[in-house]
């Protein structure tokens, strides 16, 4: 098993790429998603329960983009509200272009609230959406806080610990095969 890890912070960040955001939130969003975005880079914004300038789309059915459109796909606390999640990592895959990353952040099956929430699907840990990215034709970019300075044997543990009991679940996946 070989892990690559990432800093996710500004310095990573390009100016010139497509980007979709799954999932915003439609009627609680909090803020305008357009508000949040990099200048330069050309976003899109699709959800289930579209508002706004927010697009309609089904993720678990056919997005409404071609195959190989967007070098970045972030897709934040939908994963658990589907009824079919690795045929919408599916559909992801083929809209993204080859070496594009998804983002993909949801509530741990440790996540007190989250066990709560009656729309919530599924529960993972993040070993389950390990597997169902690889399954789904993803390389795993393992996104750790645990930084860089320590030997990567400690970085490894580090990262198991600390993301197998924490609250949030965040994995990077990048599109590697077609």
């Amino acid at each position: 098993m070989v892990f690559v890890f990432v800093r996710v912070d500004s310095a990573d960040y390009s100016y010139d790429k497509r980007v979709l955001d799954l999932g915003v939130g439609g009627l609680n969003y909090p803020v305008n998603p357009r508000a949040t975005v990099r200048l330069g880079a050309e976003y899109y914004f699709c959800d289930k329960y579209p508002v706004d300038d927010i697009d309609y789309c089904d993720v678990e059915k056919r997005l409404p983009y071609p195959s190989n459109f967007f070098d970045e796909v972030w897709l934040s606390h939908v994963l658990e509200h589907l009824n079919y999640p690795e045929k919408a990592l599916r559909e992801i895959h083929r809209v993204l272009k080859k070496g594009g990353r998804i983002y993909v952040f949801l509530p741990s099956k440790w996540c007190r609230l989250a066990m709560k929430d009656p729309d919530h699907k599924r529960k993972y840990s993040w070993i389950d959406v390990y597997r169902m990215l690889k399954k789904t034709g993803y390389k795993v970019i393992l996104y750790t806080p645990a930084g860089s300075r320590f030997p990567r044997p400690i970085r490894l543990i580090l990262h198991f610990l600390i993301n197998y009991f924490a609250e949030e679940i965040r994995l990077i996946g990048e599109k590697v095969i077609e």
